[in-house]
């Protein structure tokens, strides 16, 4: 009895050790819990403004998440309905925490996923999940903005184009040469001499970013953006976009009843 009670009493030594280590351990984990504990650090590693605000949104996308479809490529998807196992190695509230650090902070997928003791490839999946999961539920937040709303922060320096609702341009994305030669082709830029994804960017004349298209292969020219991608969809009659001369979409806008702008080296001349 004397040594069985003296065993019991190494081993809840050992147990309040292992506890304290433990705790120890947990306080050191990069996670939601652990980094989320002020005002001051939430918007350091999210951008959001507040604790208030994190919780407010992990509560709205959590019942969703749960019944996520995580992208394994262009051609598989695998369900998860988050039950315990090697499939799932984060839970909601630090996937969306991960995610938004990666957005903030713009970390290497090596160092986010070593912090959070996840595979680069299980971080890109979920990532990846994210991002079009985010963008399907906050899409209904950033309405294209009215002719009102765009007048009522219309900077001084467009007294002379006062109809002037949206400036449109193109941007490109350099990316690893395909292996099939059909995306060699379709992602050649003659512009970059690289490959590429090309998208167009909408910003109003406060610089606040209004439209963002889907990405297209660097081959697409501005002209088949612009009447594939929507955009032509928000323009009303009055309006007056503001482009440069390599957007030969003048037809497309009469036909709206709106008008084009070029600018080129600082100066603005008219159509």
């Amino acid at each position: 009895m004397k040594q069985q009670s003296r065993l019991l009493s190494e081993m809840k030594s050992k147990m309040k050790v292992l506890t304290k280590e433990n705790d120890l351990l947990q306080r050191q984990t990069f996670c939601a819990e652990n980094m989320l504990i002020s005002d001051g650090n939430v918007l350091f590693y999210t951008g959001l403004p507040n604790i208030i605000t994190f919780k407010a949104l992990l509560s709205y996308f959590e019942p969703k998440a749960k019944r996520l479809t995580y992208w394994e490529g262009c051609d598989t998807t695998r369900r998860s309905h988050f039950t315990k196992g090697p499939s799932r190695k984060l839970n909601i509230e630090n996937e969306l925490f991960a995610v938004l650090v990666r957005l903030k902070l713009g970390p290497l997928v090596e160092d986010i996923a070593s912090r959070f003791k996840i595979s680069c490839a299980q971080f890109s999946k979920m990532f990846n999940t994210w991002i079009r999961f985010l963008s399907i539920e906050l899409d209904h937040l950033f309405p294209y903005p009215s002719m009102e709303q765009v007048r009522a922060l219309m900077p001084e320096s467009f007294n002379r184009f006062p109809n002037t609702r949206i400036i449109l341009d193109c941007t490109e994305i350099f990316i690893q040469k395909p292996s099939v030669l059909k995306a060699q082709r379709q992602t050649w830029s003659s512009y970059k001499h690289r490959n590429t994804y090309k998208a167009l960017i909408g910003i109003t004349p406060d610089g606040t970013v209004s439209f963002v298209s889907s990405l297209y292969g660097g081959a697409a020219s501005d002209k088949f953006i612009i009447n594939d991608c929507g955009i032509l969809d928000y323009i009303e009659p009055d309006d007056n976009v503001m482009a440069d001369r390599g957007f030969e979409i003048a037809d497309e806008l009469s036909r709206k009843g709106a008008s084009l702008t070029f600018h080129r080296s600082g100066m603005v001349i008219s159509s």
